[in-house]
């Protein structure tokens, strides 16, 4: 279609070019689907489950997504995996809004572990919720304090 149409803010919208000139015409390109959205904002960093989180396991939830013009696709979770600088996917929900938590398996028991989360919408992803730290570790049990 050449001309003038109305967008929607929301709305999906898929696109097809072709060239022209005086010999004829091209193929058409490949479809661009693009909506007509901002990304999802910064995520709130993800939350320890302590009851259930040990040395050898990190366990993660956080609270939906918010994705103002259109709804949330799914979740990505990344990790240092133990070692500062870098960060990793552990976890890629992208269709997935429904799961919430996420564990973190065969972690070194004292080791610091960072996490970030970030929010997918049809146009991508938010920038990173700030990191959450936590220790692989156990509380301490059986503990008898000092007499002095």
């Amino acid at each position: 279609m050449i001309g003038t149409f109305r967008v929607f803010k929301g709305g999906l919208y898929r696109f097809k070019t072709t060239a022209f000139n005086s010999i004829g015409s091209s193929a058409f390109s490949n479809e661009l689907t693009a909506a007509l959205a901002a990304l999802p904002e910064t995520p709130n960093p993800p939350t320890f489950d302590l009851e259930l989180s040990n040395r050898f396991q990190n366990v993660l939830k956080w609270v939906d997504g918010v994705s103002l013009d259109i709804e949330v696709t799914g979740y990505k979770l990344y990790s240092d995996n133990g070692l500062p600088g870098n960060m990793f996917q552990i976890y890629d929900g992208t269709q997935n809004t429904q799961q919430l938590t996420f564990t973190h398996h065969g972690l070194t028991s004292g080791t610091e572990y960072n996490y970030e989360l970030v929010v997918m919408n049809y146009n991508g992803a938010s920038n990173p919720s700030l990191h959450a730290t936590r220790f692989a570790c156990e509380a301490p049990q059986n503990f008898r304090s000092l007499q002095v």
